[in-house]
Parts: C-alpha cells; structure tokens; sequence
C-alpha cells in the first residue's frame, strides 16, 4: 500500500467515525448486496473514474472499492449516521469523502454517480434550471418565457409547462433557443421560441446524456447506457462506441455538428459529421493525441476566436489546445494569435473536478466579454459556497452552489441573471431571487 493510500485510508476511517458520532456501526441488512449493485453500476457506466473490477473491501462503517488506476475510491456507508450514503475520495474528487447521494437515488435509470452537469444551462439571452422536484424553470428573454408557463413567486423564474420530471437540461445557444430536456423517466423532450409548445423526441431507452446540435437546430445526440452515441434514438454514430460522455460544440448556421466524446477507456475523440434529413451524410472521426486518461473535455468554436478544447484527466489535471490563444485561452502565462495543435497542461491547477470551455472552486481565463482577457487561471470571485454545477453562453456564466442557490455574471441585458434587474453588466456573480435547487 502506497504512502498516499495509506493516508486515504486514515481520512476516510476519521470522516467514518465523525459519521458514525465514534460508535459501532449497526450494520444494515440490505447493504452488501445494494453496495455492490451501486459498485458495479459505478464501473458500468463511469469507467473512466473507476476501471476494471476490483474486489469489494470493508472498512466499518465503509463497503468500498478502490481502483488503483485512477487513484479513486467508491463507497458506500454503512451506519445510523447517513444509512446507504454514496461517496467518491481520491483522484480529482480531492483527499476527503464527497457525498453524491445515496444508493436510491440511483435507482432511477440515467442517474450519475460522479458530479455531472445539467441543473443549470446558459442560453441564448436566457437561463435554464432543474429543480429539485425535476421542474424545469426559465428566465431572462421575455420573448422567450412568455409561453414557459407558470411564474415562480418571488422570482423571475417561470416553470415550464407540459415537459415530465427532469434530469437535466440544455439550453439552446443559437436565436432559436431551441432546448432539451432529458426526463427522469429517460424521456427526451425539445422546444423553441418559435414553437413554444414542448414535444416529445421519440424514446432513447437507456439514455444518459443527451446533447444538441446548434449547427443544424432539432438534432439531437443521445449517449445511450451501452455506450453508443445515437444520432436521435436512431442508428448509432460509427466509430463513436464504448462512449461514456459526449458533447456538442457547433456555432449556429455552421450546417455541422461536432462532437466531444470521451470513451471508457479514458481516449477522447472528435467527430466532425454532416447531418441533413435526419441522418449522417458524412463524418469524419478521429481520436485526440497527447493527453493521459481522460475523465471529460469540453470544446468551443466560435466564427471569429477559431477552436478551444480543454480536457480533464482522471488525475485532476486540465490540458488545452486549439487554433488560437489571441486571449490567453491555453491558460499557459501567455498571449498570441497561434494556438497550438497538441494539447498542453495548464500549470498550477489540480484536484479540477469538471472543465467546460467558453468544482469547489471555479477558475476562468481566456477571452473575457466584459474585462480584459486573463491568460493565466483566476479564482472566480464572490461565490459563498462551493460550486456543483456551472454552465456558459456566449456572455453570461450560471452556476448551481451547493446550497441549491443559482447565481450569474455577465451580460444581463434580457435579465437572464435572475436578480430583479435587466440590462446591468455584473462582473461579480449576482443570486438569482427567489430560487433553491436543493
């Protein structure tokens, strides 16, 4: 046992005795076997942070596994103080016990067991969320909530009508604003400005994550629990299986769709695909050279600024490449119009949780819409709590704390920050009134 593992171990024994109040576990009936069905879901569906198969160890209060490549334990808490508690320690969730639900909560098909985004999405000049009942609330565009539904009292928020319970949610970064929410019951549902009234997307039995195409409005993508990546719930894109995250990163009109996918394998690839008539007219697939095992990335292409992509590895660590580093966007100390085409680690960050170009601490750097541009890493500012969830637009940042309240910077002029106001520039984040996720 490592020097390192053996100081994991004393942390998660002294989290399980302040847990357990320093007395004996009481040992739950059903645990062992739902500990395991919650261990092999974790290695099912999130292989990139716990590869392989591992045998099951006890550590009163804990039933945990740990997987030596990635450094990461899974557990599962076996006490009065938290009964069938789930949590993650080690690797880029930090040398403390994190807690990500419990073992219930992944019941529900499509449920993640790592931190993942979807609870608040930036769009186009307005803000989607879910609450905690999988509601789904919209403000800022008047044009575009005024058929969102019910107003949310002491809010700007209204609920949207006629959607099931969400698990998550994107919000459309194109003037169409189109969006999709992916159900709880694994339903996929869209609607625009232009066509206010939700429909339903035919059912993706099995699907995990669902994310849209700008560049060609109404496709969607869907990654499914076989690891496909589905072209709708149709026909699956080839080259793209054994997927465990996917996204989409096309600007509007571009008339492409270009995917981010990370394989459970640790590899990332980009697909660069042609869609028309609802299917794949032609793609190009290729995997991403130069970087570790891969947890997830994130790409953004713009007509003007060219490509970024960031990637984080299943150590913590954030790597960037792209066409361009005109606003300090590789994160590296420096400026200049070339970029460059094999990825490079940006110094001084480690322990990063999720990266998305355009958690505990949030960083920023790069291009800023309403400062100078920041070619090193800098603390986002005037958060009071830790960040679980953020999502950008072209000029506004959203991002879920982990008491469940939602606050925004940037562009304010629809009022898609949610703070009472419209039209203010906030380069402090600002609460949305009157809403709580949790």
């Amino acid at each position: 046992m490592t020097t390192w593992r053996r100081a994991v171990c004393v942390v998660w024994a002294a989290f399980a005795m302040a847990l357990s109040g320093f007395g004996p576990a009481v040992a739950q009936v059903p645990t062992l076997d739902a500990a395991n069905q919650l261990l092999d879901y974790g290695q099912r569906q999130f292989a990139q942070y716990f590869p392989g198969s591992p045998a099951t160890q006890r550590l009163d209060p804990w039933i945990y596994r740990y997987y030596a490549a990635t450094g990461i334990y899974l557990g599962v808490y076996d006490g009065p103080a938290d009964p069938l508690g789930v949590y993650v320690l080690g690797g880029p969730f930090g040398s403390e016990p994190l807690r990500v639900g419990r073992v219930s909560d992944f019941i529900t098909p499509g449920a993640s067991i790592v931190p993942t985004p979807g609870r608040v999405s930036a769009g186009w000049y307005h803000t989607l969320a879910v609450g905690a009942d999988g509601g789904v609330l919209a403000w800022g565009s008047p044009t575009w909530i005024a058929a969102a539904g019910t107003a949310v009292a002491g809010s700007a928020a209204r609920r949207i009508s006629g959607v099931p319970a969400a698990a998550a949610v994107e919000a459309g970064a194109s003037v169409l604003a189109v969006a999709t929410v992916l159900g709880r019951d694994l339903s996929a549902t869209q609607w625009e400005v232009l066509a206010p009234i939700p429909r339903g997307l035919p059912a993706a039995v099995g699907a995990l994550r669902l994310t849209q195409c700008d560049g060609a409005p109404g496709t969607v993508f869907v990654l499914a629990a076989s690891g496909s990546v589905l072209l709708g719930s149709g026909a699956p894109v080839a080259g793209l299986d054994g997927a465990a995250d996917i996204r989409e990163d096309s600007y509007a009109g571009s008339g492409r769709c270009l995917l981010t996918v990370v394989k459970r394998d640790g590899t990332l690839w980009r697909a660069d695909l042609v869609v028309g008539a609802g299917r794949i007219v032609s793609s190009t697939v290729l995997q991403v050279t130069g970087l570790p095992a891969v947890a997830q990335a994130s790409c953004s292409r713009d007509g003007n600024n060219g490509e970024l992509c960031l990637a984080l590895s299943t150590a913590g660590e954030v790597y960037t490449w792209g066409s361009s580093n005109r606003y300090g966007q590789m994160g590296d100390g420096t400026q200049g119009e070339a970029g460059r085409v094999l990825p490079g680690r940006v110094p001084g960050l480690a322990g990063i949780v999720r990266v998305l170009a355009g958690d505990g601490t949030l960083y920023r750097w790069g291009f800023q819409p309403f400062e100078l541009p920041r070619p090193s890493p800098a603390a986002v500012g005037g958060l009071p709590g830790r960040v679980v969830d953020f999502s950008a637009s072209f000029n506004h940042v959203v991002a879920l704390l982990e008491d469940g309240s939602v606050w925004g910077w940037g562009d304010n002029s629809q009022g898609q920050l949610g703070d009472g106001s419209t039209g203010n520039t906030r380069l402090v984040p600002v609460r949305a009134l009157g809403l709580s996720l949790k």
